[in-house]
């Protein structure tokens, strides 16, 4: 089964948004002289003065539907002298006035472009981005002396350019619109100060479309738009060979009046589809009984002092019947003996009481005495739904009976591990979680850009083949709580550098998987929110307990987000190759990430 789908990706690590008021811009278009008697040059001079304009354009690079140079034909709305709107047109040479109007003193002058002939509230012209006009206003001054207002117009909109890349997307790359939703369509404007009160609801415009992909000979997208302070709730859709794809405008994005912004979005192969993902079924008859049916015989500890506490949390606190779920401990090692070092096996168990409820296989450990090392695994849970206590037990070489832990280690309780069963699930599980670019996750923490964006990928396992909608937000968590989904409480340590807690959310996006689909492939892009700093051994400069980056799905309909856990079936079958090492380094439901100036 090989389907292959695309992302239409704005992907903001490589995103060109760029406000051009950061550029030098062009000389303003000189104005257009007046003769002596604007007004009307044709009238004998009286000694009276009347009103002309000299307009300039402020500066906005020339595109589409924007104006720069007056051409024959454009007309502005004036106010003067208690005179309102009165009518301007430019004949090629000069302005023309739709009325002589005395200038007698001192006085203000006021425009707006494009004119019309029924407005008659300067402080509320109405706009209307579907016309693609480039609304401008302006404000000058006249005289007896100088009757020739020189008026600088300013644009009130702004100009948003959408550059689509193919790169390597193999369709046609036919785009046959792109439409920007979420905006507000109309408004009036103050000609006084250009200020826009939206009115109506936001909608949709079309902006363009019809042409194919080109990376050679690019096409950029144009649109007038209405300034915004935050681009939330603002999407660009863009139809492409049949397909609809959108891309959420960041919420940090702000639209100034006069200014282009250009979007460059990228066409990804291989993102929001159905991908083919090795996958063998699991033995489950095997794992029903393999460590499970053998029966456990304790004894004491005696001399073997061991003392555990909880690792390899960062997968979560939920569990689920009828899957797989990764349990980890730390321990340290005390034989009151002698000198002996620890050989043995380890093997956990889900306890009630005093009770054990179900076991699982054991594994071989190593440990020097007075040492302290690290273990996982694994485990595959048929327990019926409940709460109970995770416990591990040992048992050394050439023994049969089994000892538990003397103790706890640092500060370690039986609190922490307490696990609730719950039951069998549809909810999506995590095949894999990488960053874009990285081909497979490790144990390492990763270094992203502090105030830029990047991409996380992954994997999703929809072992119903059910259809599913929702949404997926990506979460930076540090949390020291018990069922925390990063951090225990004993993990915590004192004396220690900008040792905070938080819960961030990086970026989210929505998924919709057709029924009958086994794995689908996203991307999200994130960025940090909040700028942190590494919490840190003030001593070594050293950083501890690295926040923990979660997937976190929400089903269409509900209010209740639930931590995307290991899609680990493969890993149950008993021809599966790999080690215990490998399968640790294969399904990860989370992903280290540090700002890189950590």
């Amino acid at each position: 089964m090989k389907t292959f789908g695309y992302l239409l990706m704005a992907v903001m690590a490589c995103m060109t948004c760029s406000c051009r008021d950061e550029e030098p811009l062009p000389d303003p278009v000189p104005p257009v002289m007046e003769p002596e008697n604007p007004g009307n040059p044709e009238e004998p001079d009286t000694g009276k003065v009347y009103l002309g304009i000299a307009p300039i354009i402020e500066n906005m690079q020339e595109q589409r539907a924007v104006v720069e140079n007056w051409k024959e034909g454009h007309c502005l709305g004036v106010t003067a002298a208690g005179d309102v709107n009165i009518p301007f047109t430019f004949d090629g040479r000069r302005w023309k006035a739709g009325k002589q109007v005395e200038v007698t003193a001192e006085q203000k002058v006021s425009a707006y472009y494009p004119y019309n002939v029924q407005y008659t509230d300067m402080t509320a012209i109405p706009v209307d981005i579907t016309t693609q006009e480039d609304y401008m206003y302006g404000e000058g001054g006249v005289s007896v002396e100088k009757p020739s207002a020189a008026l600088v117009m300013k644009h009130a909109l702004s100009l948003v350019r959408i550059l689509i890349k193919k790169n390597d997307y193999t369709g046609d790359g036919m785009v046959d619109a792109v439409t920007f939703g979420g905006v507000r369509l109309s408004a009036s404007m103050d000609v006084t100060s250009g200020k826009l009160l939206p009115t109506g609801q936001p909608g949709e415009y079309k902006a363009g479309g019809n042409y194919t992909l080109d990376d050679a000979s690019p096409v950029y997208v144009e649109a007038i738009l209405m300034p915004v302070g935050t681009a939330e709730g603002i999407t660009v859709n863009v139809h492409v060979d049949g397909k609809d794809f959108t891309y959420a405008l960041p919420p940090t994005h702000v639209w100034n009046p006069g200014m282009i912004y250009t979007y460059t979005l990228n066409m990804k192969s291989g993102y929001n589809c159905e991908v083919d993902v090795d996958h063998v079924p699991m033995d489950e008859e095997y794992w029903s009984t393999f460590g499970k049916t053998d029966r456990i015989v304790m004894r004491d500890c005696g001399t073997d002092r061991i003392y555990i506490r909880p690792n390899y949390t960062g997968y979560g606190y939920d569990t689920y019947t009828g899957e797989g779920k990764v349990w980890g401990f730390l321990l340290r090692y005390r034989n009151r003996g002698g000198g002996e070092d620890f050989a043995g096996q380890a093997r956990f168990v889900l306890m009630d009481g005093d009770r054990i409820v179900e076991q699982y296989q054991p594994f071989d450990i190593k440990c020097g005495n007075g040492a302290w090392d690290g273990y996982c695994k694994y485990c595959y849970v048929q327990a019926v739904p409940g709460t109970y206590r995770l416990a591990v037990l040992f048992k050394k070489n050439g023994e049969s009976a089994w000892f538990k832990p003397y103790g706890y280690d640092q500060n370690s309780n039986d609190g922490e591990w307490m696990y609730e069963v719950r039951p069998a699930t549809d909810m999506p599980a995590l095949r894999m979680i990488t960053l874009e670019n990285q081909k497979c996750n490790t144990f390492l923490a990763y270094p992203v850009p502090d105030n830029d964006w990047f991409n996380i990928v992954y994997t999703l396992s929809n072992k119903s083949r059910k259809a599913m909608k929702g949404a997926i937000k990506v979460v930076w968590e540090r949390e020291f709580k018990l069922e925390s989904n990063s951090y225990r409480p004993s993990d915590k340590k004192e004396n220690k550098i900008d040792d905070y807690e938080w819960c961030d959310e990086l970026g989210s996006c929505t998924v919709d998987i057709a029924a009958g689909v086994r794995f689908w492939k996203g991307i999200v892009s994130c960025k940090f929110p909040i700028q942190r700093a590494n919490p840190r051994d003030p001593v070594s400069g050293v950083g501890y307990c690295t926040p923990i980056a979660h997937l976190y799905y929400r089903e269409e309909g509900s209010s209740e987000w639930k931590l995307l856990r290991c899609d680990t079936e493969y890993l149950f079958n008993r021809n599966y190759p790999g080690s215990e090492s490998a399968k640790m380094d294969e399904a990860f439901n989370y992903l280290y990430v540090i700002p890189k100036s950590w």
